[in-house]
C-alpha cells in the first residue's frame, strides 16, 4: 500500500506523478500548508489522471481567514488565483485555486482532519478498487474519464452503483 500521507511516493511514480512532485516541491506548497496537515488527493496520486487533471490538496483548517491570508501572500499573484467559500454537506469549506507551471492546483480546506475529508476518502477507496480489480478495470475508468465523466461517477457506473455516486462510493464494501 502506498503511504499517501506525504508526497514522496510521487518521486517513483509515472511521468505525470514525478512532474507533480517537482511542481509541488518547487512551489513549497506542502511546506506552506504544513500547519493544515495537507494531503494530496485525486487522480494523479492513483495513476488515473487524464489531460487537464489537477492537483487536489485536502487541508484541515479551523481558521479559513488565516489560510486565505497565507495563500494570498504566497500565491496571490499566480494565474487564476481565486477563492470560494460554501457549505458542503453542512461543513464550512474553503477552496483556493491557482495555476502552477503545469497544473491547476486546488486547495480544499475544511474543519476536519484531512484524511477524513471525502476527497481523500474517495481516493483511498478508488485506489483499493484499482489494486483489487486490475488493469481492465483501470482502463475502463480512464476511458470514461477521457469521455468527460468525472471520477466518482465513472467508478459508480462501472461498479453499477445507484444514486449519488459520491455517497455510494463512500459506502462501497472494500
Amino acid at each position: 500500500m502506498i503511504d499517501f500521507s506525504t508526497i514522496t511516493y510521487l518521486k517513483q511514480g509515472d511521468s505525470l506523478q514525478r512532474q507533480a512532485y517537482l511542481e509541488l516541491t518547487q512551489l513549497k506548497l506542502f511546506e506552506v500548508l504544513a500547519p493544515y496537515k495537507p494531503v494530496l488527493a485525486g487522480t494523479i496520486p492513483i495513476g488515473i489522471a487524464v489531460s487537464g487533471s489537477d492537483l487536489d490538496v485536502c487541508c484541515e483548517c479551523y481558521d479559513a481567514q488565516a489560510l486565505l491570508k497565507t495563500m494570498k501572500e504566497r500565491y496571490g499573484g499566480s494565474i487564476g488565483f481565486k477563492t470560494k467559500h460554501y457549505l458542503q454537506d453542512g461543513v464550512p469549506t474553503t477552496i483556493i485555486q491557482f495555476f502552477g507551471n503545469h497544473f491547476l492546483i486546488e486547495v480544499f480546506a475544511q474543519p476536519l482532519p484531512s484524511q477524513l475529508q471525502n476527497g481523500y476518502r474517495h481516493m483511498i477507496i478508488e485506489h483499493q478498487l484499482l489494486v483489487t480489480k486490475g488493469d481492465d478495470f483501470r482502463k475502463k475508468v480512464i476511458e470514461l474519464k477521457q469521455k468527460g465523466v468525472k471520477t466518482e461517477p465513472a467508478f459508480a457506473q462501472i461498479l453499477g452503483l445507484e444514486g449519488n455516486p459520491y455517497q455510494a462510493l463512500l459506502h462501497y464494501p472494500i
